[in-house]
């Protein structure tokens, strides 16, 4: 460890340049403390042996550091002057000492000659300067922030190695308050190894830079470095403002439902923004769809608005996704989806309309898809119809509505006409010769079908080779 020698070896020089004939100013000049020390450093300069010095005389100080030079006369000149060295002597020389001030006082008259009195070497070091970037952080949670240890570490002369300077004897170490919420590894952030005081900061273990540190848990922190050398100890503490990721919610208006017509959705963002007492964010959101086909944003609704509406054009299972994100803090963002079931209306068929006879016995009606109920007069829920009186009758196919599927009953219709039978006239009987040529029979009404010996389904009547009766 690097110690300030005390005492130092004070030297007071007396120069006198007399001219032939003129009198002897006298004078005298030194240091009531040690001459080594660090910055700021005092020291107080007696000023002695001037009392018979002529009325005339003017004295000039300086004090060798850059300082404003003092100047006085014989009737002001003080005691005693003081004067504080606020940098190091590095890079400064005093006669052919390097790295030393010197401070002198020179008495001047008209009828004498000049006198200069000195004292050196004043040797100053400087303790460290505490520097830290970056000065302060604001992040999200989970993030890291890499801390530069960009101290000047001061500067030490050793008056026993030749007034060298050295740069690079000082020792560092970080700490972090409060204790829980971050993570770094210790041998990164170094000690002072239970030796706290910076006379004993040659027993402090080195920290690294950069420092990289994990911050786990929103809140304020405060990263310090603490670093020292024989000069003493300097620290600077930066704060760190850790800030909760956003947590997405929003809820959809409908969450299913039926298409034809279009199936329009509302999502409702209810997101709530986090603040710390560090730090108020402002959220960006942003919206997706999967798959990317078959629906549109509706009216003035965008991909960035706060709640916007959608219309879903095609039935199947589609995603909304909701981003987010704090603007001035990247990768601070977080998602949530929710899903959209957009169901097909079902096609009912009752069949096509029909007409029997009053009196036919009951028949069993179809429609599709299965699973549907009838109504109407003369047909029970399974579709059994029995005709009744003559007339039409309009009857109702129902598919229910389906719970969870946002689709209504849908229904078709049949209509069956009960009428009268209408008699069959075959016509007028015919006589044929055995082996005659074909013949088409007529009746009426029309649309019937012929049956017997000799004759087609649609009336052609081939007459026998063999003579006979037919009906």
């Amino acid at each position: 460890m690097q110690k300030i020698a005390r005492p130092l070896f004070v030297l007071i020089l007396f120069v006198l340049l007399q001219a032939t004939g003129w009198a002897q100013l006298t004078l005298g000049f030194n240091s009531n403390g040690n001459t080594a020390g660090c910055a700021p450093y005092t020291l107080t300069f007696p000023i002695t042996n001037i009392t018979g010095n002529p009325a005339n005389t003017s004295y000039t100080i300086n004090f060798g550091d850059g300082s404003a030079v003092l100047n006085y006369t014989q009737a002001t000149v003080p005691a005693s002057v003081t004067h504080t060295y606020t940098s190091n002597s590095c890079g400064s020389s005093f006669q052919t000492t390097n790295n030393v001030f010197g401070a002198t006082i020179t008495a001047t008259s008209p009828t004498n000659s000049p006198f200069t009195a000195a004292v050196s070497p004043i040797v100053i070091s400087s303790p460290p300067d505490a520097i830290v970037s970056p000065l302060t952080s604001t992040v999200c949670v989970g993030s890291s922030v890499s801390f530069s240890n960009n101290s000047s570490q001061g500067v030490y002369i050793d008056p026993s190695a030749g007034y060298t300077c050295s740069t690079t004897g000082a020792i560092s170490y970080w700490t972090i308050s409060p204790a829980a919420g971050w993570s770094a590894s210790a041998a990164s952030l170094g000690s002072n190894n239970g030796f706290p005081s910076a006379s004993d900061f040659d027993v402090w273990s080195q920290g690294a830079s950069p420092l990289s540190v994990q911050f786990n848990t929103a809140g304020n922190y405060r990263v310090k470095i603490w670093i020292a050398n024989t000069c003493g100890l300097d620290t600077i503490s930066v704060p760190v403002c850790v800030v909760p990721p956003p947590n997405p919610q929003f809820t959809l208006n409908p969450s299913f439902g039926c298409i034809p017509p279009n199936l329009s959705v509302t999502a409702n963002n209810s997101t709530t923004v986090a603040s710390t007492s560090c730090y108020t964010p402002v959220y960006s959101y942003s919206w997706s769809v999967s798959p990317l086909s078959n629906w549109a944003y509706s009216g003035a609704s965008t991909a960035n608005s706060v709640s916007p509406s959608f219309s879903f054009l095609a039935s199947g299972t589609y995603t909304v996704t909701l981003n987010a994100s704090i603007s001035a803090l990247s990768g601070c963002a977080a998602s949530v989806s929710r899903p959209v079931t957009v169901n097909q209306q079902v096609t009912v068929t009752a069949g096509s309309d029909q007409s029997v006879c009053v009196g036919s016995p009951a028949f069993q009606l179809t429609g599709t898809p299965s699973g549907g109920t009838w109504s109407g007069a003369g047909v029970n829920a399974s579709g059994m119809f029995t005709p009744g009186a003559v007339g039409n009758v309009t009857l109702t196919y129902t598919i229910p509505a389906s719970a969870g599927t946002g689709c209504p009953a849908a229904t078709d219709q049949v209509v069956v006409s009960v009428i009268n039978p209408t008699p069959a006239n075959a016509g007028a009987d015919h006589s044929f010769c055995p082996g005659a040529a074909a013949v088409q029979l007529s009746a009426t009404p029309t649309g019937g079908t012929w049956s017997g010996a000799g004759v087609s389904a649609s009336g052609v009547f081939t007459p026998s080779l063999t003579p006979g009766t037919t009906t």
